[in-house]
């Protein structure tokens, strides 16, 4: 759908680059932008993404150039939503309402801060996640504790 490649390689042998993946909690800023073309032909949709300094293995920033007529606004729109929560309401349109009616107060669980078996900091859990590997010792550990 969409690639991270702006220029063309120089050389014989092209290598891809690493994929990397990041919970959306860990994005700072959505900008979308449209550059060149002339009267609509040849736009690149362009969307960038910084990311939190808390965010482990991504670059602090991240442009993408959209092919096969992609729209970059509705893109931004869709991750903005997702960020704030507000897509998990669209998602369950009628069965928000009434499990509203039904909700039991229960108070949200604080999310760890050191690992359970070596006591080292864990990464920042961003909203989204439920578990996180301990840089340390490699330990899993979930939301739930």
């Amino acid at each position: 759908m969409f690639s991270t490649c702006e220029t063309p390689s120089r050389c014989l042998t092209t290598f891809a680059r690493s994929p990397w993946e990041t919970p959306v909690g860990a994005v700072d800023k959505v900008s979308a932008e449209d550059m060149g073309g002339f009267v609509g032909i040849g736009v690149k949709e362009l969307l960038t993404l910084n990311f939190n300094r808390d965010a482990k293995g991504v670059p602090d920033e991240v442009t993408m150039r959209f092919l096969d007529y992609a729209d970059n606004e509705m893109w931004q729109g869709l991750v903005e939503r997702t960020k704030s929560g507000q897509i998990e309401s669209e998602k369950y349109a009628g069965a928000v309402e009434a499990a509203a009616d039904e909700a039991d107060p229960t108070p949200a669980v604080a999310a760890p801060t050191k690992c359970s078996s070596c006591g080292g900091k864990l990464p920042t859990f961003f909203k989204g996640m439920q578990q996180v590997e301990c840089e340390f010792c490699g330990n899993v550990v979930t939301m739930d504790g």
